[in-house]
């Protein structure tokens, strides 16, 4: 009973550390969007096929999403449920630089648009849609171990 009682820890910890990690990303992409929204607005226009009278809300409607999502995921109200709206997000993000990269329209995500290694916001391509799958992988640990894990851990105390 105690190997199965640690088995449950170690997948709560490392579902936790998922959720936590993902969320700072998410916040993180929020903010330096919030931070120039002017930016973000020239982005979406140059960049993606969003019609103009769109535009207005997507600018404030993205980043409140990744916002909301972020707190979610740190703080644990509703995780699972913003682990799986994070994975559709990020599945559609991949959608777009799969599009860019077959098109051969690559341009800049505007994910990050503050100070960041010059590794992390690159062209949109092959190491976009990398990141973003690694980043489903984390919604999906922290969907699947989550809150299994937490129930079990209170029945057992």
């Amino acid at each position: 009973m105690k190997n199965q009682t640690e088995n449950r820890t170690w997948r709560y910890l490392v579902g936790r550390s998922a959720a936590i990690l993902l969320g700072l990303i998410f916040l993180l992409a929020a903010f330096s969007k919030f931070g120039d929204l002017g930016e973000f607005q020239k982005a979406l226009a140059m960049d993606y096929f969003i019609p103009l009278w769109l535009r207005g809300g997507a600018v404030l409607l993205i980043p409140g999403i990744e916002l909301s999502i972020g707190v979610c995921l740190i703080v644990g109200g509703y995780g699972r449920e913003a682990a799986l709206i994070a994975a559709f997000l990020l599945f559609g993000f991949a959608g777009l630089g799969i599009y860019g990269d077959v098109t051969s329209n690559a341009h800049s995500c505007p994910c990050f648009k503050i100070h960041l290694p010059a590794w992390f916001d690159i062209n949109v391509g092959r190491w976009v849609m990398a990141r973003n799958l690694i980043l489903i992988m984390f919604a999906f640990v922290s969907f699947t171990w989550n809150k299994k894990t937490t129930q079990s851990l209170e029945h057992n105390s």
